[in-house]
């Protein structure tokens, strides 16, 4: 499946069912003592929703490969493997991060996936 990046931090975010998902962000703000990203993507905006994929999960289900909070680099992935097992809805994306011992939301917002689609030539 073909890979979809995102990278814009305005709007809904939407992606497709079945591809691999990454996102990728960097800042030249100040951010080295950020760490221990954790990533959830729930059902709904509230933190009792269901977990549909997350770092935090006892298999983790998204990965953090990439990210270096001392170059001010966060990425985040959600492979195809998992992502094929999502269903085409809305969902909420959340992400948090460790600043000394707080930890501390710096992104939520909505994401929409998509059902994959097959076009014939």
């Amino acid at each position: 499946m073909a890979a979809t990046t995102t990278t814009d931090e305005s709007g809904v975010w939407a992606k497709f069912q079945g591809d691999d998902w990454s996102w990728h962000f960097t800042t030249t703000s100040t951010v080295s003592t950020w760490s221990d990203p954790r990533i959830t993507i729930r059902e709904a905006r509230s933190s009792t929703a269901t977990v549909v994929a997350s770092t935090e999960l006892a298999t983790p289900t998204i990965t953090t490969t990439g990210t270096n909070f001392a170059t001010g680099t966060l990425k985040w992935q959600v492979s195809d493997t998992v992502t094929s097992s999502i269903a085409a809805n809305s969902y909420w994306i959340e992400v948090e991060v460790l600043i000394g011992s707080d930890v501390r939301t710096i992104l939520s917002r909505p994401l929409l996936v998509l059902p994959q689609v097959t076009v014939a030539l």
